[in-house]
């Protein structure tokens, strides 16, 4: 329920205040395991995107921070969001993940790590986690470009400025694994994974 009414209010918000346009929803699956990837400059980032996967919801992990503040910690749980430590493997904040996919939940994760401020067309360096995930669970793994979002929350603004936000969800690709080491796979998928979200935000007019 909780999750239905941030959605709501998120929706409206955003398109009114943002203009926000999303295409490529028929991309998502319907039903069963997905995983969502995508470019992240802002915090607004988490609910764009589960707007564009909704009605479906998506489950994030986030940073182990954010669960030390008791309100903001139920919150964002009632909310489908897991922890996970940043900087090093977290083995759990893996296994849960693939858990809910196991589950044919919907996992969206920001593969560059953290929030990167580079300017349009332009990512941050691609982290394995999302390719770990990838290649572990045999989900189809879906990309999205989320263009605008930094330009309405931005590090050095108090108060939101109203931009345009588009959002475009690509065409769903699976992680096989091949003949070479696990490390060149990881380097392999990720690699895609960060080419199909580039080549989105080319498409972003």
């Amino acid at each position: 329920m909780l999750y239905t009414v941030v959605s709501m209010i998120f929706s409206v918000l955003l398109e009114a205040l943002c203009h926000l346009r999303i295409s490529g929803k028929e991309n998502i699956p319907k039903s069963g395991p997905v995983i969502l990837v995508a470019n992240h400059a802002s915090y607004l980032d988490p609910p764009v995107l589960g707007l564009a996967a909704y009605p479906r919801r998506v489950c994030f992990m986030a940073k182990e921070e954010l669960f030390r503040v008791p309100i903001l910690s139920y919150l964002i749980g009632r909310l489908h969001a897991f922890p996970v430590r940043r900087g090093k493997p977290d083995k759990s904040a893996y296994k849960t993940a693939l858990k809910l996919l196991s589950e044919g939940k919907v996992l969206g994760l920001f593969p560059e790590g953290t929030r990167y401020h580079l300017g349009p067309g332009r990512l941050g360096p691609g982290e394995s986690g999302a390719a770990l995930v990838a290649l572990r669970s045999s989900a189809p793994v879906v990309p999205v470009a989320i263009l605008g979002t930094d330009r309405v929350l931005t590090p050095k603004r108090i108060l939101p400025r109203f931009s345009r936000i588009k959002v475009v969800v690509g065409k769903p690709f699976f992680a096989g694994a091949d003949e070479g080491s696990k490390r060149e796979n990881l380097a392999r998928v990720t690699n895609q994974i960060m080419s199909s979200i580039l080549d989105l935000m080319g498409e972003v007019k």
